[in-house]
């Protein structure tokens, strides 16, 4: 068996030559241990700068949970102790008003949608097309049949003067023939008359032979023969002529009724050709509008759509908040609140210790939280130090931390964070200074006293 011989050994003879005045006065405790041929000399610098200051632990996280909107809790699932696992339920509100704000907003976006596709797929601009195509035949066999009337209406013109013409020259020819036998027959009446007075001044003319006297009677009877047809023949001519006239006056009446029928005809094509092409103009104006208006009513509409899906997830969002989950694993530290009550929207928040999700003890909340969860599976000492001590701590120093409530419990620490900026308290400028525990205690719990003495040397 080794045996191990431990002696008191003084400072010189572990401490470096030539040390200043200064460190020399620095105590040192040494153990030399020897075994063998082997000395172990362990030495325990207590003469290291160190900076204490008294503070509180605090959890490695913590959180003043509450419901984003108020309501009448109906269900409170934990206990003050109790632990609990992220994501787990902790208490519900009543949600028939925001289950029924949702289905409203639901209903209201179905019909956005729905007006959007009636826009979209709807029959407005292909009914306006379909009426501007019609509408232009209805013109275009406006105009044929008034063309075609309008052509019979000149043919009839045509036919009627013609018969006009023919009628009219027939009178003429009538007249011509009626003044021809007029003509015959006065022309035969004084040659008979200058017969007659001849013979009357004339009685004792001598006779002559047989023969002459015969001829004589035989020509004067002729002559009187074609006085007396010439003039028999009046009658028929005058009736002859009268009948004429009477046509040519029935052509004149045709011939006004045909034109009078033709300048009705195209006046009353032209009123339906301008009643008609007046319809073309409104369904053209109705395509127009609804084919310009169509492209900014479908995004109107879209931003419709838009909004009240919004308004769906907001609301849906606020039905899945009445119930309340844990947001990570801890211990829940309070319970303000039971069922039946009417819990006011929380709007708590958690003042933070530097580098760290743990808050700092001592800040009152402006209102009562309804659940605190702690994370306590590692715990924070969040200490305030003056500024001429807090330049000196930087992250990653060490610290011894004791507790007057447990007389010789010291726990290793390590600097987590030192804040940024100074908490004026009586003039006087403090920083908060993170340390982490490196091990637990099953008797720490947040809230307890603690000193840190961390060593900046």
């Amino acid at each position: 068996m080794t045996r191990v011989r431990f002696r008191a050994v003084s400072l010189r003879e572990v401490w470096p030559p030539r040390m200043s005045k200064a460190a020399a006065s620095i105590t040192v405790l040494a153990v030399v241990a020897a075994a063998g041929n082997t000395t172990f000399v362990m030495t325990l610098d207590a003469a290291a700068s160190t900076v204490s200051a008294v503070g509180a632990l605090s959890a490695n996280r913590e959180g003043s949970l509450g419901f984003l909107k108020g309501g009448k809790l109906i269900r409170v699932n934990v206990k003050v102790g109790e632990e609990v696992s992220a994501g787990q339920v902790l208490a519900v509100l009543d949600s028939y008003d925001l289950r029924r704000t949702l289905g409203e907003q639901r209903a209201d976006l179905a019909g956005a949608r729905a007006d959007w596709a009636q826009t979209k797929f709807g029959t407005t601009v292909p009914g306006a097309r379909r009426t501007l195509a019609q509408a232009r035949r209805i013109l275009a066999a406006t105009e044929s049949q008034g063309g075609a009337l309008l052509t019979a209406d000149n043919v009839a013109i045509r036919n009627t003067l013609r018969e006009y013409t023919v009628d009219e020259e027939e009178l003429w020819k009538a007249r011509d023939r009626l003044a021809h036998v007029i003509s015959d027959c006065e022309l035969a009446r004084e040659q008979a008359l200058k017969q007659a007075e001849q013979q009357s001044t004339d009685p004792e003319k001598p006779d002559q032979d047989d023969q002459d006297d015969q001829d004589d009677q035989n020509g004067q009877d002729s002559q009187g023969s074609q006085a007396n047809q010439a003039c028999a023949q009046i009658p028929t001519y005058q009736t002859q002529v009268s009948q004429a006239r009477q046509k040519v006056s029935v052509d004149r009446s045709a011939v006004n009724n045909a034109l009078a029928k033709h300048y009705a005809d195209r006046a009353a094509n032209q009123t339906a050709n301008e009643n008609v092409r007046q319809s073309v103009v409104s369904a053209f104006n109705t395509l127009d509008a609804a084919t310009a208006d169509r492209p900014w009513l479908l995004r109107q509409l879209k931003a419709t759509i838009r909004a009240t899906r919004q308004a769906v997830r907001s609301a849906r969002h606020d039905v899945r908040d009445a119930t309340l989950r844990a947001p990570f694993s801890g211990t829940v530290s309070a319970v303000n609140g039971t069922v039946g009550e009417i819990l006011a929207p929380s709007n708590d928040t958690t003042v933070l210790a530097p580098g760290t999700d743990a808050p700092i003890p001592g800040v009152e909340l402006t209102t009562t939280p309804f659940i605190v969860l702690s994370d306590t599976e590692t715990l924070r000492l969040v200490l305030s130090y003056q500024e001429s001590d807090a330049v000196k701590i930087a992250p990653g120093q060490t610290a011894d931390v004791t507790f007057p409530a447990f007389p010789g419990l010291v726990v290793p620490g390590t600097v987590l964070a030192v804040g940024p900026n100074a908490n004026a308290s009586a003039d006087v400028s403090n920083y908060y200074v993170t340390v982490v525990l490196q091990r637990t205690d099953p008797r720490l719990r947040p809230g307890i006293t603690a000193e840190a003495a961390i060593k900046t040397g």
